[in-house]
């Protein structure tokens, strides 16, 4: 199983910029060179905040992001929740839990 489960999760060819590469090697640095491209600083334009309005939190706010959760609410959250709706991002239903 473990050997065919191997060659099932293999990519033994690539097709980067209209041409096919076979080799290991190859294959591993186009595909390094594509996401740097993509994850690299292009440099140029970059989103401006100046003259944006933040508002600032009142004290009374800031505490009340620090404060632990009750039980209660725990408790009261979870059960508002239809158990059986899509699956969380943990792939298991309320329900479940």
């Amino acid at each position: 199983m473990a050997n065919a489960h191997r060659r099932r999760n293999q990519l033994t060819r690539a097709k980067m910029n209209g041409m096919w590469l076979t080799e290991e090697i190859e294959i591993k640095e186009e595909v390094s060179r594509a996401f740097q491209g993509l994850l690299a600083d292009p440099g140029d334009w970059k989103p401006d905040i100046d003259g944006l309005n933040f508002e600032r939190l009142e004290e009374v706010d800031v505490e009340g992001l620090e404060k632990p959760f009750l039980e209660e609410e725990v408790f009261k959250a979870l059960s508002g929740y239809c158990g059986e709706k899509a699956p969380g991002p943990n792939g298991f239903s309320m329900t479940f839990w």
